[in-house]
């Protein structure tokens, strides 16, 4: 945590004072004049889109939006055998079958808005970092069937299990980047940069278990159990390399 939170004000320290330290290795013949803004896609390594306006040669704003979409589905089988004995002349044993059946979705946004300073820069290619605030919401569902049969000294039991799931996620904290951009052509250009932020999360999720079972007479019946949860803490993260174009407007 201590180190984390070192390395961000670091960051920061850097993003607000590097503007002098390496105003010499700018080359004024290339810098370029994007009145109306940039757009700025990333795709490799996370999803975002954000808008970039110039506040001086050196420094500009950038507010945009991640997002992340999950989706899962999964289905199979599962047997188990035990095999059990009391006494020599009584044999028992029990044979479990199951077909488990799942599936999960999962979404999430983070806006934010950050303050951008390039620390060099040569021809058309500069090194920048910045930080700013983020703000993070996400939710998911995700539901799973069990149904699977119990097979215990020549009796059987036939079980239905279901889980419903539900849980969301708010946030808010700084966010910190680092990255290089480059212009390829005319108004196009690339850019690649990590981020590291520390985000202070409320969560909360629920549970919803339900079992019908039938067999013997005496064995027949539906039993349900329900949970709930609500979480708050910090979430300290470092993002992989995000890979994206930018466009001049």
């Amino acid at each position: 945590m201590k180190a984390t939170c070192l390395a961000i004000f670091t960051m920061l320290i850097v993003t607000f004072g590097a503007q002098r330290a390496f105003s010499q290795t700018i080359d004024s013949s290339s810098a370029q004049s994007n009145s109306r803004g940039t757009l700025q896609i990333q795709s490799l390594g996370g999803w975002g889109i954000y808008y970039i306006g110039d506040l001086s040669q050196w420094s500009y704003f950038r507010v945009g939006a991640d997002l992340s979409f999950n989706h899962s589905t999964q289905s199979g089988s599962l047997n188990s055998y035990s095999l059990s004995t009391t006494s020599l002349s009584s044999l028992g044993s029990d044979t479990l079958s199951e077909q488990p059946d799942e599936t999960a979705n999962s979404y999430q946004i983070d806006l934010s808005a950050l303050y951008i300073q390039k620390l060099a820069q040569y021809k058309s290619i500069f090194l920048y970092c910045g930080a700013g605030p983020m703000f993070t919401y996400s939710w998911g569902k995700a539901t799973a069937s069990f149904p699977y049969t119990e097979t215990s000294q020549g009796t059987s039991t036939t079980y239905q299990e279901n889980d419903a799931s539900s849980s969301k996620t708010t946030g808010i904290g700084p966010v910190a980047i680092l990255g290089v951009r480059s212009q390829l052509v005319d108004r196009i250009g690339i850019s690649a940069e990590i981020g590291l932020s520390a985000i202070y999360q409320w969560n909360s999720a629920s549970d919803l278990y339900t079992t019908t079972f039938s067999g013997p007479p005496t064995n027949t019946g539906t039993e349900n159990q329900s949970e709930s949860e609500h979480l708050k803490g910090w979430n300290i993260s470092l993002s992989t390399v995000r890979i994206g174009v930018t466009v001049a407007l």
